[in-house]
Parts: C-alpha cells; sequence; structure tokens
C-alpha cells in the first residue's frame, strides 16, 4: 500500500489532473509550473492490534495563477474530504478527512502562487 500513490490516482480519476503530468507525489518537479504534488507526512499510530492505520498526507498546490492555485485546492478538497468506505489500488479507506480548509503559502522563489491542504486517512 502506498498512501501517496493511491491518492495521486484518486485525484487523476476524480479529474483534478494527470498523474505525472501535473500531479505528482513525494516530490516538486521544478516543471510544470502549474502542478500538484501529495506529500506523506507521518500519521498516527496503528491501532492496538494493528489493523488499522491513521496516515496524514499533505497537498501541495502550485499555478501561476492565485486563484487557479486556491481553486485547485478547492476541487482537492471536494473530492477527498469526507471519503468514505472506497476502495483505492486495491486498499480499503475506511476514510479521507481535511485536517484545513487550505492556505495560501504565499509566493515561491518564480513568483508561483503557492497552496497547501492536510488530510487524515484511515486506512
Amino acid at each position: 500500500m502506498s498512501v501517496v500513490e493511491d491518492i495521486v490516482t484518486y485525484l487523476q480519476t476524480s479529474g483534478i489532473g494527470t498523474k505525472n503530468t501535473d500531479i505528482f507525489g513525494y516530490s516538486m518537479p521544478e516543471t510544470p509550473n502549474n502542478c500538484i504534488v501529495v506529500y506523506p507526512t507521518g500519521g498516527y499510530p496503528r491501532d492496538k492490534a494493528g489493523f488499522i492505520e491513521y496516515p496524514t498526507i499533505m497537498i501541495h498546490v502550485r499555478n501561476e495563477l492565485a486563484i487557479t492555485a486556491e481553486s485547485k485546492i478547492n476541487a482537492i478538497l471536494e473530492a477527498l474530504h469526507r471519503v468514505v468506505n472506497t476502495t483505492m489500488n486495491g486498499t480499503r479507506y475506511l476514510s479521507v478527512y481535511a485536517r484545513d480548509e487550505g492556505v495560501s503559502l504565499g509566493k515561491d522563489d518564480q513568483q508561483r502562487s503557492t497552496w497547501s491542504v492536510n488530510f487524515e486517512i484511515t486506512v
């Protein structure tokens, strides 16, 4: 199971973008200017029996236009927040919940707008 790969694929299936074209996992490429990256951010300890995991992720959006970056964050929130009892790439996701509403991180060194949103997942 790779939560990052599962979420990247889910975002593509949801029409947010295209895997390895403008949606990536683990690291932000220099190009394209307009892209989305899913990062693992650790999570919480497994349940005592070890059957349920609680990973967390951060999704980072970069775009030349601030309004488009914000729009992408909102589309990601709409696609992922409150996903329940869904199978992604053969893994059962009990829930996906946003931890925040998304936040502007300002502009990067090339003046591209950046936004971020965080999710808690139960697998």
